[in-house]
């Protein structure tokens, strides 16, 4: 039966991964900003793509994360003032911009400035101004892709970097990814913002787990995807110490102590730890506060399969 899982898990991946239509669509998308981009900007900016997109990890409904970096930098180093002043220029250009062009029989009747400035704020982009990472949300009208553009915030490429070449170094990363990824996208807990586990998180989770198995079974040949997700289900749904236990990737990977790093967190002890490999002071995962749904999902998932495999 595992065995089975494993072909069902390779027939999942081919059939979620994107065509050849659904490359393209977005990466005129992504052509389309990058043009205002560098007219608002007049080529001082940088866009630099991030997150699943650039790591081929995504899913048909996946956000395209970009990054802004600009030249402009305010006073005593405080970025985010004018982070904002940017992103203000940038969303009033993506307004305008023919990623909103529609036919003219869509406006008709729009006869006055006041009307049209209306029509105007009407327009599926969305400024996230009061969040600690400022954002413009943006849809595009022809696709129905989304994207979320930053400014000034380099973690994101860096942490695409890393992700890289964890998918060089262990091959069934990229299948374990799409194949949970997709899991946490149906259940509503793949949002950080809503508690969940993002993608970067659920990358190291899965890199993690696969470091220890190799320091366990070095000498066994290659698992099957089926094994290795049951085996994933069981280790975080079950076995894991969310409460004392912390994560670390770096250096072929290890565990640690939570207190030890002052990530205990008193009022909210069954978080969920994982360093940071760009910055060992930064708790990936300090803000997954909905991480018990997402071990009970864990959980019920491991004891439904293996119940399934034993039949």
């Amino acid at each position: 039966k595992a065995k089975t899982l494993h072909k069902e898990i390779l027939n999942f991946v081919d059939w979620i991964s994107p065509t050849v239509s659904e490359k393209f669509a977005r990466e005129e998308f992504l052509k389309k900003v990058r043009q205002v981009v560098r007219d608002t900007f007049h080529g001082t900016a940088k866009l630099e793509v991030f997150g699943s997109y650039s790591t081929d990890l995504y899913l048909p409904t996946s956000d395209i994360d970009i990054v802004i970096l600009t030249e402009k930098k305010s006073e005593y180093g405080n970025t985010k003032k004018s982070s904002l002043g940017s992103l203000y220029s940038l969303a009033k250009n993506l307004r305008v911009s023919d990623l909103f062009m529609v036919p003219s029989s869509t406006i008709t009747g729009i006869d006055s400035d006041e009307q049209y400035e209306t029509y105007i704020s009407s327009l599926p982009l969305q400024l996230i101004t009061k969040a600690r990472v400022p954002l413009i949300k943006l849809t595009d009208l022809k696709s129905g892709l989304m994207m979320d553009i930053s400014f000034n915030m380099e973690n994101g490429p860096k942490n695409a970097v890393v992700i890289k070449k964890f998918l060089r170094d262990f091959p069934e990363l990229k299948p374990l990814t799409l194949v949970l990824k997709s899991f946490l996208s149906n259940r509503h807990l793949n949002e950080v913002y809503t508690g969940g586990v993002g993608s970067f998180a659920l990358s190291l989770l899965i890199v993690s787990f696969l470091q220890q198995r190799q320091k366990e079974r070095s000498n066994q040949p290659k698992s099957d995807l089926g094994q290795l997700l049951l085996d994933f289900f069981e280790l975080y749904g079950v076995s894991f110490n969310y409460y004392s236990t912390g994560i670390s990737v770096i250096n072929h990977g290890r565990y640690f102590k939570k207190e030890k790093y002052g990530w205990f967190d008193e009022f909210r002890p069954f978080l969920l730890s994982i360093e940071d490999p760009n910055d060992t002071t930064n708790d990936v995962t300090k803000s997954s506060y909905g991480i018990l749904q997402v071990r009970e999902a864990f959980s019920y998932a491991f004891y439904t399969l293996a119940s399934s495999i034993q039949k």
